[in-house]
């Protein structure tokens, strides 16, 4: 399919694309790792108490419950919860993306999450 058309294949570095972000990357592992991430996430907010109690309350405008999953909404962002248990997982997988230094790693998971 692909050989009817003339094309030319570059690499483009990540820092030249400003819209790659961590989810853009390594779709296939990514897409697994993300389930079952989604799946951990969803059994680690149940079982976080003060997850669970903004779950059972949650307050219009401020947070959103999508796909069993506790979000906060966030200059127009939904973003997932992260509970106490799962912090440090997800910090160290955003370092591990680029192995970025501390601050551009705190940039990343603030945009991608809200840790509670």
């Amino acid at each position: 399919l692909i050989s009817e058309y003339d094309y030319t294949i570059e690499h483009r570095s990540g820092s030249r694309m400003p819209h790659v972000d961590s989810l853009s990357r390594y779709p296939v592992c990514m897409s697994i790792q993300r389930s079952e991430f989604l799946l951990r996430l969803i059994a680690a907010q149940q079982d976080d108490p003060d997850v669970r109690t903004i779950m059972n309350a949650p307050v219009a405008g401020k947070h959103v419950i999508k796909g069993g999953i506790l979000h906060e909404v966030c200059d127009g962002n939904d973003l997932p919860v992260i509970p106490k248990n799962m912090q440090t997982e997800v910090i160290r997988n955003a370092h591990n993306i680029g192995h970025f230094g501390v601050t551009k790693t705190e940039l990343l998971v603030r945009r991608e999450y809200s840790i509670v």
